[in-house]
C-alpha cells in the first residue's frame, strides 16, 4: 500500500473481511482504492496526540483498535462492536470493571503477534500519558482507575465510578493499538513511523497539494463522549483558548456520573447553555456540510457523521 498525503491516498492489494460484509453480498479480494484526503500532511502519524482528521485519514488504515462504532451504522449512539476483542463485555463490581478477551492470531505487520500487553500499553500512553508526551483525549478518560492486561489474551479496564460515558469514549477511533516494545523504547516513535496490525501494509509517504478546512467535528456520536473540547484547559490539552472555570469542571464531573439518562439529558442541556451562552469562554463552528462521492463499484463502506468515524476502510471492497 502507497500512501500519498494530503491530496489522495492509492490504497493497493486491498483485504475484505466477510465477516464485514452484508448478507447479500460476498466480498472481492484485489484492486486498487484512490482516496482523497482534503487536509494537509498531518503533522504527526501518532494517532495518541494528534486531533485532526489529515492523522486518522492517513494511517487509520494501518491500525486496530479494540472497539470501534459499527462500520456499517456508525452514525448510531449505542452500537458499538468489537474490533480486537472477542465479544462486548458485561461490566461487573458495580459497572466499575470492564474485562475484554482478545482475538488470538492478530500480528503487527512485522510478523510479532498483538497481546493484551500491546493493548494495555496503548491504552495507559492515552489515559496516563508519561511526562512530556500529549494525550489529547486523557480528559475523556478521568473515570478511569487502572488498564492492565491479566494474562495474554485479556485487557481489564478498572474504573473509579460507574458511568455511560467509558464505552463510547473507549470506541474512539483514534485509539490505536501500538506495539508494546516500541512505546517501552521510545514513545515518540509512532510519530514518524507507522507499525501497526490492521487491513492494509504502510509502504510510502508522499506530500501533495492541500485543502484548508473551515470547522470541527468529534469522534464518536455521544454527547458524553463528545465534550471533551469545550472543556476547561486544567483538564483538557484541546482547550486551545487557555481559559479555567471550576463550575464547568464541576458540570461535567457530575453528568458523568449521572447514569438516570433523563437527569443526564437535563445536565447536559444546563452544560450547553452555560459552555456556549452564559459564558461562551471560545467560539465553535458547530456544522458543516459534508459531501463524500465515490464510485458505484465501492462497497461496503457507509459515511459517518464526522471525519474521524469509520475511516479504517477493512469493509471496503471493488466490485468489478
Amino acid at each position: 500500500m502507497k500512501l500519498k498525503t494530503a491530496t489522495v491516498a492509492t490504497f493497493v492489494g486491498m483485504t475484505a473481511s466477510a465477516a464485514f460484509a452484508a448478507a447479500d453480498e460476498e466480498p472481492k479480494s484485489g484492486g486498487t482504492l484512490t482516496y482523497m484526503i482534503p487536509a494537509d500532511a498531518p503533522p504527526s502519524f501518532d494517532a495518541h496526540r494528534e486531533e485532526t482528521y489529515a492523522t486518522i485519514h492517513s494511517a487509520a488504515p494501518f491500525y486496530s483498535v479494540l472497539i470501534r462504532a459499527n462500520p456499517y451504522d456508525p452514525g448510531k449512539t449505542d452500537d458499538l462492536v468489537c474490533d480486537l476483542c472477542t465479544a462486548m463485555p458485561q461490566p461487573t463490581d458495580g459497572g466499575k470493571t470492564y474485562t475484554f478477551k482478545i482475538r488470538e492470531g492478530v500480528k503487527f505487520t512485522d510478523g510479532s503477534p498483538l497481546t493484551a500487553e500491546d493493548i494495555a500499553a496503548s491504552w495507559n500512553e492515552i489515559i496516563f500519558p508519561p511526562n512530556g508526551v500529549i494525550s489529547a483525549r486523557q480528559s475523556n478518560f478521568v473515570m478511569v482507575d487502572k488498564v492492565e492486561a491479566t494474562d495474554p489474551t485479556t485487557v481489564v479496564f478498572r474504573l473509579k465510578f460507574a458511568t455511560d460515558a467509558f464505552l463510547p469514549a473507549l470506541a474512539d477511533p483514534y485509539a490505536w493499538i501500538y506495539k508494546k516494545a516500541i512505546l517501552d523504547k521510545d514513545s515518540h516513535w509512532y510519530e514518524k513511523n507507522i507499525l501497526g496490525s490492521g487491513p492494509f501494509r504502510f509502504v510510502s509517504h508522499d506530500t501533495g497539494q492541500s485543502i484548508r478546512r473551515e470547522g470541527n467535528c468529534q469522534n464518536v456520536v455521544n454527547p458524553l463522549a463528545d465534550v471533551g473540547k469545550y472543556l476547561p484547559h486544567s483538564m483538557s490539552n484541546s482547550n486551545y483558548g487557555q481559559f479555567d472555570d471550576p463550575k464547568e469542571i464541576e458540570m461535567y464531573d457530575r453528568q458523568l456520573r449521572e447514569l438516570d439518562q433523563a437527569k443526564q439529558r437535563a445536565d447536559l442541556v444546563e452544560f450547553n447553555k452555560y459552555v456556549l451562552d452564559e459564558q461562551a469562554h471560545a467560539i465553535y463552528l458547530l456544522w458543516w456540510q459534508r459531501t463524500v462521492p465515490y464510485r458505484s463499484y465501492v462497497k461496503g463502506w457507509k459515511i459517518g457523521p464526522s471525519h474521524y468515524v469509520n475511516q479504517d476502510l477493512g469493509t471496503v471492497w471493488l466490485d468489478r
